[in-house]
């Protein structure tokens, strides 16, 4: 008994870190604050990790687009963009984080000059495209249909 006690808690901790990848994404492309926050919320509460932080960066960033005031709004979105650059700083090579920087960047507003990855990043998802897992490949392909930077073409 005292065994599988021990089973059930390291297993609840487990399944309680776990990350909803299709669930991030669908919040991404949301247009309702409240999703984004209750999204942001959710991960306040999993043990932190790179994963974690690069989900939570591009929430982040993606929410300063619906705050008031221009300097709430860039501090939200720096604060964002901290956290998923610290993620790709510690994973340069994760083909997730760099999806998620350019979508960020595609779809920051150009004054703020957060576009200087795009190139790079693009290079390194279609390079990578194929050995991605078959879920985030169809994120990846969904997202390439309405953007002027990635074509589905060129994943395969």
């Amino acid at each position: 008994m005292k065994n599988l006690l021990i089973l059930l808690l390291i297993f609840s901790t487990y399944a309680g870190a776990q990350v909803d990848q299709r669930a991030y994404y669908k919040a991404l492309e949301s247009e309702e604050q409240a999703i984004l926050d209750s999204k942001i919320q959710e991960l306040e509460k999993v043990k932190s990790s790179t994963l974690v932080k690069a989900y939570k960066g591009a929430l982040i960033a993606k929410k300063a687009s619906f705050l008031k005031g221009m300097k709430e709004k860039l501090d939200t979105f720096k604060q964002g963009v901290d956290l998923l650059e610290t993620a790709i700083e510690k994973y340069p090579k994760n083909t997730e984080y760099r999806f998620l920087r350019l979508s960020v960047q595609e779809n920051s507003p150009k004054i703020l000059k957060y576009n200087g990855n795009i190139d790079e990043d693009k290079k390194h998802i279609v390079a990578n495209f194929s050995s991605l897992k078959d879920q985030l490949q169809q994120i990846i392909r969904d997202y390439a249909r309405s953007s002027s930077i990635l074509d589905p073409k060129e994943l395969q």
